[in-house]
């Protein structure tokens, strides 16, 4: 076992996951070190950025892990469930078993949070999803496309500026082409000047 001081020290993510790799008792340790609950900083931003780029890189090694990262997803706690996104993304993609099934809805719903970061990624997050696992493009198109009544926060301009960006990366991809424009159509002339220009530039790209 090598030793790791996550809780004072602040270590590369590529650095940490590459000694997780090879070392069952340290990869333990950063599955614990994002679980809800408090944890000392330091250790916390080791730990979720090694779990990151080990999803990115090495999904392989984290599939084992699945149930630990829903029952992040399940919290209450934003950091824990930022860092099971995007790791749940990364392993639907590759998930022969398809366990995605089991909390696609827990993972939609998300979409409704107060919270600013954990519904703009988790918005993010699913297109990725869509992207990779074509079964749940239908789910994912339905809520992007629905954002106005299913988020519960204060700051829509800034959602809407997620799904647009969500919607072009599905556009190539979906038959629905006309119910994208209109959405985005509607939001060119959005309060929000990030918004405003997130839709003109969708419309100019896919408009040609």
């Amino acid at each position: 076992m090598t030793i790791i001081d996550l809780t004072n020290q602040t270590f590369e993510p590529e650095h940490l996951a590459a000694l997780a790799l090879g070392d069952p008792e340290l990869l333990r340790e950063l599955l614990e070190g994002v679980v809800p609950g408090p944890q000392p900083e330091t250790r916390r931003q080791n730990c979720s950025q090694a779990l990151l780029w080990l999803a990115e890189k090495e999904p392989q090694v984290l599939l084992p892990h699945w149930e630990h990262f829903v029952t992040c997803l399940r919290s209450n706690n934003g950091f824990s469930i930022y860092v099971a996104m995007y790791v749940l993304a990364a392993l639907a993609a590759i998930d022969s078993e398809d366990r995605f099934a089991a909390v696609c809805r827990d993972y939609l719903n998300l979409f409704a949070s107060e919270k600013t970061m954990v519904a703009g990624h988790a918005i993010r997050c699913a297109a990725r999803i869509a992207l990779a696992c074509p079964k749940y493009r239908e789910p994912v198109m339905h809520d992007l496309l629905a954002i106005e009544s299913i988020h519960r926060g204060k700051n829509m301009g800034l959602m809407v500026g997620y799904v647009i960006e969500a919607l072009d990366l599905l556009f190539d991809t979906v038959e629905n082409k006309g119910e994208i424009f209109t959405f985005v159509e509607r939001h060119a002339q959005s309060e929000s000047p990030r918004t405003r220009k997130q839709a003109k530039a969708f419309l100019e790209k896919v408009g040609g």
